[in-house]
């Protein structure tokens, strides 16, 4: 005999050939395995029983959570289950009762459940929950530092799961959990910890933040995903209907021998009006499709009939005003005054309010230039939080220009590092300054120069920011390691153990993540180590090939379109990455791509990449003094400019239309348009 089975991950009826063993079957759906001695859940969610539910009524069931059945309870004393007769659900649909054949008596079904199956009352029908809603979500904190990053959220009848891998939540918000929203923010009170989401990947993440928020409190049913997608389709109506009205004003002015240029131009104006106003009603309010249009057609009539009326009254105006002056007698022509001397000298044009900064400067000469340091430029890098520029000299210095300040205004000090700067980044917050050195990977914080700075030792290094601490890779005695250094040491360095200036971590600092082990590097010399935006690890060989070097939880991929040593790369604001090779090519990886696209910028090795702030731009220095503006998703060159040396650093300025390049002890800030305007010849 057949044995039927429901499954426990996508509700659907398996029945199974008479000898299969339930225990090891899997669903041929949703390749769930099959438990017959488990309690039948419609998901794979962790189910809270209604009785003792917080916030649960009379009945056992919160008001907020929709019935599994329709109509009244059960008569006394039976048992309702899913083998009942009636319709049988088969995957996301319900199959009607088959009406007895007697020409093929039904075979007896052997069930897991042999329950005496009662007849159902007249007028139950089964319902179905709603399909989990899942969308992404980032722990903003966590009590018990157990969750950090993007997690996907799936709400249920149930109440809010939290899970990494699909259908295995990590943490479960029963309805009745305390819940407030502010904004995109969530913050869950659950038994033993608290934790803050950002709601993410929906279009009115505030929307459903606060819809969630009374989900879990019972005033509401379970948020459905139709609920918060931005119908943009909508757009296309309103800018008809738009167009449609702006009709009107365009005949009232021929009507009004106004002239086809003036109709043109008040109908351009009431369509630009009638779409913005007919956009904030396709996408802000929560209505139903047919109650927007028809709150964009009446708005439109409206807007229609208060120009008309104006336009109207303005007519009726004009037209006395004409009949008046058409009763009156023309006035005499008064004599015409003797010519006049000349006049007062015109005053000079006022002065700005404020004295110009360099950003003044550059907009209005083209570039600017600012002051020499104690060494030669060697880096450059602009903060994420005030648009402050930092530049990194020969000497291990580093001085911080606000270019919106008055041009005269000297520069702060810096952080200082071992040796010569050869790159800075930040962490997100913009509180440290991590600059690599020919030594190692020095951390200083730019409010804070006198603190010692923090030194992690390697040939190379480079770092990568998470929520666990900070992760950073090194090159130490021809072997690469990945180590943690926690944020407390990095924010509060112990001035006890600073020597020269400086506190140098040691083994018990550094934590080893789970998994990780040291590796060699490629070949006999690595060329460069960086960390994808993925967080992948990626390493360079003399060969050109560029390796995802082992990290615990992400497979190898190795990339040989380069055939010479890769030793210059940039990572863009949105995940894209890019490097330079000795032979003159740039690689262009978009987003989580595997495999990058070249094109050629020169004949000499590449030497310094920076992306714009918008991603759009990649700026390309090469070994003998070449600088030039690429657009590298079509490989296509926005002007050049040849230098007599080599530059040695580069960085686009706060805004996408400023380049700063190195010159010297000196920093020149370009403005692009008008450089590329000229052809670079400057």
């Amino acid at each position: 005999m057949s044995v039927s089975v429901i499954c426990r991950g996508c509700g659907s009826r398996v029945r199974l050939p008479d000898g299969i063993n339930p225990h090891k079957a899997r669903c041929s759906k949703c390749r769930t395995g099959l438990d017959p001695d488990a309690p039948i859940t419609p998901d794979a969610f962790p189910s809270v029983p209604e009785e003792g539910r917080p916030g649960a009524g009379a009945n056992g069931r919160h008001p907020g959570a929709p019935a599994r059945l329709a109509a009244g309870p059960p008569p006394p004393g039976e048992v309702l289950s899913l083998d009942d007769d009636g319709p049988e659900l088969i995957g996301d649909e319900l199959k009607p009762d088959s009406a007895p054949n007697p020409a093929h008596p039904a075979t007896p079904e052997k069930t897991l459940n042999p329950r005496p199956k009662p007849a159902r009352p007249p007028g139950v029908s089964h319902q179905l929950p709603p399909p989990p809603f899942r969308f992404a979500v980032q722990v903003v904190a966590d009590s018990r530092n157990q969750l950090g990053g993007m997690l996907a959220a799936v709400l249920t009848p149930h109440g809010l799961f939290l899970e990494a891998v699909p259908n295995k939540p990590l943490v479960s918000a029963p309805v009745g959990t305390t819940a407030v929203a502010a904004g995109p923010i969530v913050v869950l009170t659950l038994p033993g910890r608290v934790v803050t989401l950002r709601f993410r990947g929906v279009g009115v993440p505030d929307q459903l933040a606060a819809d969630t928020a009374g989900f879990l409190a019972g005033g509401r049913p379970v948020p459905l995903p139709v609920d918060y997608r931005r119908p943009w389709w909508l757009l296309g109506v309103g800018a008809a209907l738009a167009l449609g009205l702006a009709a009107g004003p365009v005949v009232l002015a021929e009507v009004a021998d106004l002239g086809l240029g003036a109709g043109v131009l008040f109908g351009a104006v009431f369509a630009v009006l009638a779409m913005a106003a007919n956009a904030g009603i396709a996408l802000l309010p929560r209505l139903g499709v047919a109650a927007k249009v028809g709150l964009m057609a009446g708005m439109g009539v409206a807007v229609l009939a208060v120009f008309l009326f104006g336009a109207t009254a303005y007519l009726a105006g004009r037209g006395q005003q004409a009949e008046q002056a058409g009763e009156t007698t023309p006035p005499p022509e008064p004599r015409p005054d003797p010519p006049a001397g000349p006049g007062p000298p015109s005053p000079p044009p006022a002065e700005p309010r404020r004295p110009s900064s360099h950003v003044d400067i550059a907009y209005r000469d083209g570039k600017t230039r600012l002051d020499d340091g104690p060494a030669d430029v060697t880096a450059l890098a602009v903060s994420p939080t005030d648009g402050a520029v930092v530049i990194g000299y020969a000497d291990g210095s580093t001085r911080i220009w606000p270019l919106d300040q008055p041009a005269f205004e000297p520069p702060r000090v810096g952080p200082r590092a071992t040796s010569a700067v050869r790159r800075i980044e930040f962490d997100a917050g913009g509180r440290f300054a991590f600059m690599t050195c020919d030594t190692g990977l020095v951390v200083g914080s730019p409010d804070a120069p006198r603190r010692p700075p923090l030194v992690i030792p390697g040939e190379l290094a480079t770092v990568f920011t998470d929520g666990r601490g900070t992760r950073f890779a090194a090159l130490r005695a021809g072997r690469v390691q990945v180590r943690y250094v926690p944020y407390e040491l990095v924010e509060h360095p112990p001035a006890a153990r600073a020597a020269k200036g400086f506190v140098l971590t040691v083994p018990r600092d550094e934590t080893t993540p789970a998994g990780q082990r040291e590796f060699t590097p490629l070949g006999s010399k690595t060329t460069f180590l960086a960390w994808h935006p993925t967080g992948r690890l990626l390493g360079g060989g003399p060969d050109g090939s560029v390796v995802t070097l082992p990290t615990p939880g992400l497979s190898a991929v190795a990339s040989r379109e380069h055939k010479a040593a890769v030793r210059a790369w940039a990572v863009s604001p949105w995940g894209d990455f890019a490097t330079g090779d000795d032979d003159g090519y740039v690689g262009y990886w978009p987003n989580k791509a595997v495999a990058p696209t070249k094109f050629r910028t020169g004949e000499v090795a590449v030497r310094h990449l920076a992306y714009s702030p918008c991603g759009g731009e990649l700026a390309v220095a090469d070994a003998v003094g070449a600088l030039a503006v690429w657009h590298p998703a079509s490989g296509t060159r926005v002007f050049e400019v040849k230098r007599r040396a080599a530059v040695e650093a580069v960085a686009y300025g706060p805004h996408d239309d400023l380049l700063m390049v190195a010159d010297g002890k000196g920093v020149e800030v370009w403005w692009i348009p008008e450089r590329a305007a000229q052809g670079g010849n400057r």
